[in-house]
């Protein structure tokens, strides 16, 4: 059983990796929905949203662990 809690805050590189997927999507299905070539961007926009994406993963993969490694596991004779 778990005896602690512990709370994860939004990090910047989350919120950033958001709004990219976001502008990502939604500038796609504009491109097809409208007929704009984004010929421009692609495929460097892929690439940023891929590498902000990962970052985040990390980031967060980090704090995850920075949080479990504080934990303390017990493990209930009678469970």
């Amino acid at each position: 059983m778990l005896f602690r809690s512990f709370r994860i805050a939004p990090l910047f590189v989350g919120k950033l990796s958001t709004v990219l997927q976001a502008l990502y999507v939604g500038g796609h299905l504009a491109s097809a929905a409208f007929g704009f070539s984004l010929r421009a961007l692609s495929p460097w926009d892929a690439y940023v949203f891929a590498a902000v994406t990962l970052g985040s993963a990390l980031a967060y993969a980090g704090v995850g662990v920075r949080a479990l490694h504080g934990l303390s596991l017990r493990v209930d004779a009678g469970a």
